[in-house]
């Protein structure tokens, strides 16, 4: 993308005829100036002395993550991209496993995370088997609404890893047969068929944050 910005004395008549036009998307405007976002030329042309945009720059860790939040094979780009946000916000690590369902350099993954995705610690790994090994010793806990214990019934410790399943068809039945002391169920209506991804994330971590947060030192 391309950026190139105006000056006018007069900005309303001007910004009004200019957002009427099909020339320009994205525009966005400040008490005097006029920002037009437009693609960038396949070919060089007349702009091709404009520094393209980057949006979303990557950034060195700024923390040391109390937790551990893992998406296997999530399909939706939007709610992974708040799933990065609540991750940033608790000072956790976001893990995918692929295959994903989406590129992960995705515009609706970035925006749905906004400017909170250069300060989060993230890493995609290509299987199951590459994640237990980048985590050898943590304390998984595989979230699913098949589960008997709810997520308020456990103690969660620093570190450990939260496991979420893909939108469409959870986590694997192999997995959570595997790991029945450690699937955990979060409360929901008979009507309901599930929570959303991303509310299911915040739900548990920020439960996860709490206990964290009520611990007496010993």
């Amino acid at each position: 993308m391309w950026i190139k910005s105006w000056s006018y004395r007069e900005p309303a008549r001007l910004q009004k005829s200019i957002i009427s036009g099909a020339v320009f998307s994205g525009v966005v405007f400040s008490e005097f100036t006029i920002i037009a976002c437009f693609p960038c030329p396949r070919r060089d042309s007349q702009y091709s002395h404009i520094p393209r945009l980057n949006t979303f720059p990557m950034a060195a860790p700024t923390y040391e993550p109390c937790l551990h939040v893992v998406l296997h094979q999530p399909e939706i780009p939007y709610n992974t991209g708040s799933v990065g946000r609540t991750c940033v916000a608790l000072g956790a690590k976001l893990w995918l496993v692929r295959p994903l369902g989406f590129r992960v350099d995705n515009h609706h993954l970035k925006r749905a995370g906004l400017d909170y995705w250069q300060h989060l610690q993230w890493e995609v790994v290509e299987d199951w088997e590459t994640l237990t090994k980048r985590l050898p010793s943590q304390c998984y806990w595989y979230f699913s609404k098949t589960a008997s214990t709810l997520y308020t019934q456990v103690k969660f410790t620093q570190g450990d890893a939260l496991v979420f399943g893909s939108e469409t068809s959870g986590l694997p039945r192999s997995m959570l047969a595997e790991n029945v002391d450690h699937a955990l169920r979060i409360p929901i209506h008979p009507l309901a068929r599930s929570l959303n991804l991303s509310n299911s994330v915040a739900i548990a971590t920020f439960e996860a944050a709490r206990q964290r947060d009520n611990q007496t030192p010993e």
